[in-house]
């Protein structure tokens, strides 16, 4: 229970802070100076519902999208578009 509440107070604090962060590049800057790229991060976690909460979390952080990809049978891994 803990943990959960830990990790739901870091969420809606990243959240808010990529919430003005995304605000202010877009209201202050020209489309073409707001850099976007790919970030390619291991995924170890096997359990469904541990994949689910992080598709949810990454879904709901702004400027931000997941991709899934396979690269040879053993490796999955989570792309994040920032």
């Amino acid at each position: 229970p803990i943990t959960a509440l830990r990790l739901l107070v870091r969420v809606i604090y990243d959240s808010l802070m990529s919430n003005v962060a995304v605000a202010r590049a877009v209201l202050t800057k020209p489309v073409d100076d707001i850099p976007s790229k790919f970030v390619r991060i291991p995924l170890y976690v096997r359990d469904p519902n541990a994949l689910a909460v992080l598709s949810m979390i990454v879904c709901a952080t702004p400027g931000t999208l997941s991709r899934n990809f396979t690269a040879g049978l053993s490796r999955v891994g989570l792309i994040l578009d920032l």
